[in-house]
């Protein structure tokens, strides 16, 4: 099997090179010219705001707006319409450095980081799911498009991405012992995977699947989230927090001032259904799209946490609760299936360690077909619709090999703590436990 993944990785390689060109090559956009690198401007924005005391007003839509605009004449952009920053007021803290920059440079400094943290977490998934093939499978990772996408607009999902990988593997590597679980690593696991808060939609699934598979990795779930919230209301103050669910709620729909996130491009049930049959009434489609993805992600909660709980084909249980986050959140771009990272690893892994035929091929081909697929989204609505039908024919197909492993296997199958694994249990302090 490792021949087929070298021989995607060649895809891959051309893939990321052809990206490179297209990002710094002589015909490439400008950064802010049109839509390129905004989001680094919606970051850039909010910090230019604390650094010049206005925490107060972070999440209130005009401020942003007056910011942004006086940063847009200074750096003379070209950037004519407002991108505001709905994330939580932490983000602006973290974004603070960037000030002592000019935007450009900032963008450039952003974007190059952006990168390199993809690259360590596709490292590290290689190196802890697929150690035959670390270098291949890392390119595969580097490949997937969703993070060029990512680069493009300078979102900060692979920056989340980095302790929800680590987090992942630790529980993965946090084996039973006749004494029980330590649960100190358990504890460690739930804080980093509490970075998920950042994307307060996509923190729901995960959080209930832990509850009741892993209660003390949702014990530190908790606390990490909740830090990451303490730290924003701290950051605005309570009243002023509240400001932040009006900026939702016009992020949401088209203005005057942002074009809004149109549903049909984006990579959850309410995007299947609009891309599905958008003459439906936009009533009927809201409330068919709310109950689709609270049913789902109950199903997905409850089979996981009951797969977590016995041990079960664990690293597929956490495969689903990722897989389950992004589709049935209410708001979820194409950017952000750089979470499908995980996943993904994880079935490369399993086709790895399996006789090719036909479980070798039957862990490969929904890896094979995510990434084949994200490399044909575009911003057309009638290829949109082809992928969703083909995406749904993938999710359920996956979903039916998932469960039936699930149900079928007596424990899970361990993740040995190889010397990534090791590593990082060294770094983080910890003895990581032999299966």
């Amino acid at each position: 099997m490792v021949w087929l993944w070298r021989t995607f990785a060649v895809v891959s390689l051309l893939f990321i090179l052809d990206r490179i060109v297209s990002t710094v090559g002589p015909d490439a956009e400008p950064p802010f010219a049109n839509t390129r690198g905004v989001d680094v401007g919606a970051f850039y924005t909010v910090a230019t705001m604390l650094r010049q005391g206005q925490r107060h007003e972070l999440g209130k839509v005009d401020a942003q707006l007056e910011v942004q605009a006086a940063i847009q004449e200074r750096e003379q952009t070209g950037w004519r319409w407002f991108e505001p920053m709905p994330h939580p007021p932490v983000v602006a803290l973290a974004a603070l450095p960037l000030t002592e920059r000019s935007l450009r440079t900032a963008y450039w400094e952003f974007t190059i980081a952006a990168f390199l943290a993809a690259a360590f977490a596709a490292w590290l998934l290689a190196r802890t799911l697929c150690p035959s093939a670390v270098l291949t499978i890392t390119v595969v990772l580097l490949g997937f498009r969703p993070l060029w996408v990512l680069l493009w607009w300078g979102e900060d999902d692979t920056f989340v991405l980095v302790p929800v990988a680590v987090g992942i593997l630790l529980l993965l590597t946090n084996h039973r012992s006749e004494t029980g679980r330590p649960w100190r690593r358990e504890l460690l696991a739930g804080a980093l995977l509490g970075a998920i808060a950042l994307r307060p939609q996509f923190a729901i699934v995960p959080f209930l699947a832990l509850l009741l598979g892993r209660r003390m990795a949702a014990v530190g779930m908790a606390i990490g989230g909740g830090l990451l919230a303490v730290v924003s209301v701290v950051l605005v103050g309570f009243h002023d927090a509240l400001d932040y669910a009006e900026l939702w709620r016009r992020y949401g729909s088209p203005t005057l001032w942002h074009p809004g996130v149109a549903p049909t491009y984006m990579f959850n049930v309410r995007g299947a259904i609009e891309r599905w049959d958008p003459s439906w009434f936009s009533q009927t489609r809201w409330w068919v799209a709310l109950g689709g993805s609270v049913g789902l992600g109950l199903v997905v909660v409850a089979l996981a946490g009951w797969a977590l709980a016995r041990d079960r084909a664990s690293e597929l249980a956490l495969s689903l609760i990722i897989v389950g986050m992004l589709v049935t959140a209410f708001h979820s771009h194409q950017q952000s299936m750089i979470f499908l990272s995980i996943p993904l690893a994880i079935c490369i892994g399993r086709s790895l360690t399996l006789p090719f035929w036909p479980l070798g091929v039957l862990w490969a081909l929904p890896a094979i077909a995510f990434l084949i697929g994200a490399l044909a989204l575009e911003n057309e609505l009638a290829r949109q619709r082809v992928l969703t039908e083909i995406g749904l024919l993938v999710l359920v197909g996956f979903g039916v090999a998932l469960i039936a492993t699930l149900l079928r296997s007596e424990s899970g199958r361990p993740v040995r703590a190889n010397r990534a694994g090791s590593a990082l249990g060294r770094i983080l302090s910890l003895r990581p436990q032999r299966p």
